[in-house]
């Protein structure tokens, strides 16, 4: 599987869970239940799969190997991803900074629950879409073989650095449940 590939199979997966994550916000919308344990696995997933394995792969190994092409950094499809990112890992900071309230029945707690989740799940089908119809093709028209095998390689380091395969897995598994 080529890099595009494996990031397009986890937009895949990322995409599942912002359902769930949808879900969840329309839930508290509408007054109904709010199953916490729901929550946290989500949190956990944003935080751990989506900004410490899947953006790093973005960030370390496909956007320097643009820019190693030319494309800048501070301008266009790598400066707008890298702003995207950051604005997830707000969401989910300001996600997580209200929770404690929220899972005690907190209104003004539980409607941020809700704007968190609805903004990230927003911004992540944005910014997805994006990427696979702007930043990937960019990426295939200027990459050439050395950086795929780099690339190839890189994701391998992060896989094993970052996650390894019992969290992969337990991340993926996410998918199917």
């Amino acid at each position: 599987m080529s890099p595009i590939e494996t990031l397009k199979e986890e937009h895949q997966v990322i995409l599942m869970v912002v359902e769930n994550a949808e879900r969840v916000g329309n839930d508290i919308r509408k007054g109904r239940g709010v199953d916490w344990t729901e929550v946290e696995v989500i949190v956990d997933f944003f935080r751990n799969f989506v900004e410490r394995f899947h953006h790093r792969k973005e960030e370390k190994c496909l956007f320097k190997r643009l820019e190693d092409r030319g494309v800048a950094d501070d301008s266009g499809p790598i400066s707008t991803m890298l702003t995207e990112h950051e604005a997830t890992k707000n969401l989910v900071d300001a996600l997580i900074d209200v929770l404690p309230e929220a899972c005690l029945g907190d209104l003004k707690a539980l409607e941020e629950v809700e704007e968190n989740l609805s903004g990230f799940a927003e911004l992540i089908r944005e910014h997805i879409a994006k990427e696979e119809t702007i930043l990937f093709p960019l990426a295939e028209k200027l990459l050439v073989l050395e950086d795929w095998r780099a690339l190839a390689a890189a994701f391998q380091g992060v896989e094993l650095d970052v996650m390894g395969p019992v969290l992969r897995e337990k991340y993926h598994s996410l998918m199917y449940e």
